[in-house]
């Protein structure tokens, strides 16, 4: 992902994901990534819910992460803008 291969990261993250068990929340948030960079904005969202589950919930720790990867996110296409956008809609649905 980070080299700008996409179509190898989602080959690389879907045989990841195939096992759940061995999934870490870095998985889950870099394949959300990929995914939102592959204008997935759904499976994104369902991803970093995922990494948010695996945090126990733990929103903040998250951010962090998440903030973290911010400009690798804007590097690779994403709008500033859009970044707020959906991680209010993540805390939505996180809040259901």
């Amino acid at each position: 992902f980070v080299n700008g291969n996409l179509v190898q990261a989602t080959k690389y993250y879907d045989k990841i994901i195939e096992n759940p068990a061995t999934c870490s929340v870095h998985d889950y948030l870099n394949y959300g990534h990929v995914k939102w960079v592959n204008n997935d904005r759904a499976g994104a969202l369902d991803m970093y819910k995922k990494s948010v589950e695996e945090l126990k919930g733990k929103m903040a720790k998250f951010l962090t992460l998440f903030n973290i990867d911010k400009a690798l996110l804007i590097d690779k296409g994403i709008d500033a803008n859009e970044i707020p956008i959906m991680l209010d809609r993540l805390r939505y649905d996180l809040s259901e």
